[in-house]
């Protein structure tokens, strides 16, 4: 509700409150009411359609193979490793995945003890993501180096749903978004923006957006997704505002998804790529919100 001016719940009280000057008071209903515009409407103090988390990584709330006393989760598979890294200015509370010449695997995700790990995009009218993130080297644009990402999916490696950041200089061959680009994307010009719905029937695709990611170098990064589209990408150098440099219209999934920050390697040498993340933050709005009686409780 807009431009509140003035919130109080109706109904009897032992105390005789002054109505302000020109403003009577609120009918003695039951109802909660707000000021909006001059008049008393029904105002619900207790419904909310925002579950909002954000991690800047200062305190210790990451544990490899679960636990549910920790926020998010690191999982990793072959070379891959992951944990605290060195602050720097500006950048106070840092997570780190690495991942060295040998083949693996380290990502990130919400703890999978926690409901949030895998929300139902179909109960959502919005969801957007944030993230922080620099690599401190490239990788080769050999065919299946590797990548790092970030986004949502519902699953890592294996993804067949979601809407993702992608660095992958040896990509290849990649279907278009919105019906652009036949099957010739690629990543050698840069990052690749992308939306899945069910990998396995063909139905993704990517934009390539030829912005340049440069290694030891802070980004940011964020996805816009609404249900029935567009999902939209931006990104900027840290500090600067961020740019749309993707809206895709098709490949919208609905199932549910969790947040992931991932780096893989695909084929041994190369360099050493290292991941390090500042900060996340992610957004959902509700279809229905979630409605909590407050004061309402004392009519019972």
């Amino acid at each position: 509700m807009n431009a509140i001016l003035e919130a109080r719940p109706s109904g009897p009280s032992q105390i005789s409150l002054p109505s302000l000057a020109g403003i009577n008071d609120a009918p003695s209903d039951g109802n909660f009411y707000a000021r909006q515009n001059g008049a008393w409407v029904i105002a619900n103090p207790g419904a909310s359609d925002i579950i909002y988390i954000q991690d800047d990584f200062v305190e210790k709330d990451w544990q490899a193979g679960g636990g549910a006393a920790y926020r998010w989760y690191n999982g990793v598979s072959g070379a891959g490793t992951g944990g605290a890294a060195a602050w720097s200015t500006d950048h106070v509370g840092v997570y780190q995945l690495n991942i060295t010449t040998a083949t693996g695997s380290s990502w990130l995700q919400p703890q999978t003890d926690l409901g949030i790990s895998s929300m139902p995009f179909s109960a959502l009218k919005k969801a957007v993501c944030r993230a922080v993130i620099k690599a401190d080297a490239a990788f080769q644009t050999a065919v299946n180096d590797g990548e790092w990402t970030f986004g949502w999916s519902d699953n890592f490696p294996s993804v067949q749903y979601g809407a993702l950041f992608s660095i992958a200089p040896g990509f290849t061959g990649g279907p278009g978004a919105n019906g652009v680009g036949g099957s010739g994307v690629t990543g050698a010009g840069g990052l690749l923006v992308g939306t899945y719905n069910n990998v396995s029937t063909n139905h993704y695709g990517y934009i390539q957006t030829f912005f340049t990611i440069t290694p030891n170098t802070w980004y940011d990064f964020i996805i816009s997704w609404t249900p029935a589209g567009p999902v939209k990408f931006y990104v900027a150098q840290y500090g600067s505002a961020p740019t749309l440099v993707g809206t895709i219209t098709d490949n919208i999934a609905t199932v549910g998804q969790t947040l992931f920050l991932t780096n893989l390697r695909g084929t041994a040498g190369g360099n050493n790529v290292n991941v390090f993340v500042d900060r996340i933050e992610y957004i959902y709005q509700l279809t229905k919100p979630a409605v909590l009686l407050g004061q309402g409780l004392l009519n019972f």
